[in-house]
């Protein structure tokens, strides 16, 4: 920690319970039914909410401090390296200044702009700075930069400054919040949770799945209690936050009176400056304005199961150019049984039987670090023990020589999570989820890679479960280069391992229901994973 640097106080939790939850938040341990309590709590309790910003701003301190990084060597499919919960689960965050601007967007849920397929699919690289963390949707012309270079509509940017010339220029952040700078504005990117406006102004909107999301200001912490505000950084003395929905508790950070809190409501604005807070008129047309959902590009390059639409022993997909068979084992006859039963949506495939099966098709997948976005729904038997060794959900690629792209249920604790989604690159390098989803209910996946030359499983990788983004609990920094054409690749199957090669095994089967499966050649918006859940539809 640098001379000039001064770690926060400690937090004064209220109480144990207040405690647990925080942390198990910033762990990236927290249950759904935790969070909906936190949240609860922090909306109710001032004490809480002071306690929350406190514990924010020290673990940010800290990540700056002891940074953590995605290991080199990885284990094959048995060991994994985990990532321990109170490293690298935690979000990659730091505190820019003393100031932080804490939303949890509870309640409203906006459409993120669509992904642009090919616009700026290659610009990922490997770099820390470069780890993608959120994608230009809105660029008008000579709008600005990141890291000192011109901005690319469609661009996914990571760690590093975001100077706006001209406006809006709009960002959607990988967990779903949508930041619109105006002109003049410079927005520092830190993670795919937390940024840092250090001048000009922004409007901010966080949906619920983006809940934690974390601005900071130079002079000002506000917790945000609603979904939508204008945050106007004047001077480093002075910030404006003007309440466009919901409600805040802004607290001055000023050292004359540090601990000054209040709250401000929906159509009211303070100033936050040296003397404290003070309340000014409400001006929410100073803000540029959020722009919803516009298709830039029609969706091409997408394939989706529904299960509803059989032919024989022929599952169609929408376009009837994928079609699936439906195999037992090492079979080398289709089955003229497929195995359906009531899903989310119509039907769903069930892979449930004591005698394994699998659905296979003649389809290639996604090559090379090319962008690819898989969703799916998937209910897992609730079974605590790891009895779905080998399996596999989607998978494709070349088994035997590390070039496959595989999504799977993690059977390995010693690697992350038991239970949770596991995507393989290679024999045991990957990235794994935090969420186990061996409950007996139903739940959306969605795996996302936007991809590029020197893309890597650990830093080009994104689950989101249920629609909310996943904090990894193990990670490698392998190369993506699947070999979806090369000779004696394995095609696109659902339900078996990449690599299962022992006719005499019942291993390496998945044991449960998948419905409404949709591959797609770019990157899935958190919006459209929001539609897809939600609505079954990209749009």
């Amino acid at each position: 920690m640098s001379a000039h640097e001064h770690p926060p106080h400690a937090p004064a939790f209220p109480d144990e319970e207040l405690a647990g939850l925080v942390h198990g938040l910033l762990d990236g341990t927290l249950t759904p039914e935790d969070r909906t309590r936190l949240a609860a709590r922090l909306k109710t309790e001032p004490a809480a909410r002071r306690a929350y910003v406190k514990a924010v701003e020290l673990d940010a301190m800290l990540q700056k401090e002891f940074p953590a990084a995605a290991s080199d060597s990885l284990p094959d499919d048995n060991t994994l390296e985990k990532t321990p919960a109170s490293d690298a689960t935690r979000w990659p965050v730091w505190a820019a200044s003393l100031a932080a601007i804490l939303v949890l967007g509870l309640f409203v849920y906006l459409p993120a702009p669509r992904a642009v397929p090919g616009s700026a699919r290659s610009s990922t690289t490997t770099s820390r700075e470069t780890t993608p963390l959120a994608r230009v949707t809105r660029l008008p012309a000579d709008a600005g930069t990141h890291n000192g270079k011109p901005l690319v509509l469609g661009q996914e940017i990571g760690i590093g400054p975001l100077v706006a010339r001209n406006g809006p220029l709009q960002l959607t952040f990988n967990c779903g919040a949508v930041v619109t700078l105006g002109a003049e504005s410079e927005l520092h990117l830190q993670s795919d949770m937390q940024a840092c406006l250090t001048r000009g102004r922004l409007r901010a909107h966080v949906p619920p799945q983006a809940q934690g999301f974390l601005l900071t200001t130079p002079n000002s912490s506000v917790l945000d209690l609603g979904t939508e505000f204008g945050l106007d950084v004047q001077t480093a003395n002075r910030t404006e936050v003007h309440v466009i929905e919901g409600m805040i508790e802004a607290q001055s950070l000023a050292t004359k009176v540090q601990g000054t809190s209040v709250q401000v409501r929906q159509s009211e604005a303070i100033a936050i400056n040296r003397k404290g807070i003070s309340s000014v008129p409400y001006d929410p047309d100073r803000f540029v304005k959020l722009f919803s959902e516009i298709p830039l590009n029609p969706v091409e390059g997408l394939i989706h199961w529904s299960f509803d639409n059989t032919i024989k022993n022929r599952i169609n997909d929408a376009s009837g150019r994928h079609p699936l068979w439906i195999r037992q084992m090492d079979a080398r006859e289709n089955s003229p049984h497929i195995p359906l039963v009531p899903g989310v949506v119509g039907k769903a495939l069930d892979l449930s039987s004591s005698e394994p099966s699998f659905a296979g098709s003649n389809s290639h997948g996604i090559a090379g670090s090319n962008a690819r976005s898989v969703a799916f729904w998937v209910r897992v038997p609730a079974d605590k023990t790891p009895t779905n060794v080998l399996n596999g959900l989607i998978a494709w690629g070349m088994w035997n020589t590390s070039k496959k792209w595989q999504v799977m249920l993690n059977i390995n604790p010693d690697a992350g999570q038991l239970g949770a989604i596991r995507v393989d690159v290679a024999d045991g390098q990957g990235y794994i989820g935090s969420t186990d989803l061996r409950d007996g209910q139903w739940h959306h996946v969605a795996v996302v890679c936007p991809g590029g030359p020197g893309a890597k499983i650990g830093t080009h990788t994104r689950i989101y479960i249920d629609g909310r983004l996943e904090k990894p609990t193990g990670a490698s920094k392998t190369d993506i280069d699947t070999a979806a054409h090369a000779h004696n690749a394995r095609t696109i199957t659902l339900g078996r391992f990449v690599g299962y090669v022992n006719p005499q095994s019942k291993m390496g089967f998945f044991k449960g229901q998948i419905d409404e499966v949709y591959l797609y050649d770019d990157v899935f918006t958190p919006a459209q994973i929001q539609n897809l859940m939600h609505r079954n539809s990209l749009d």
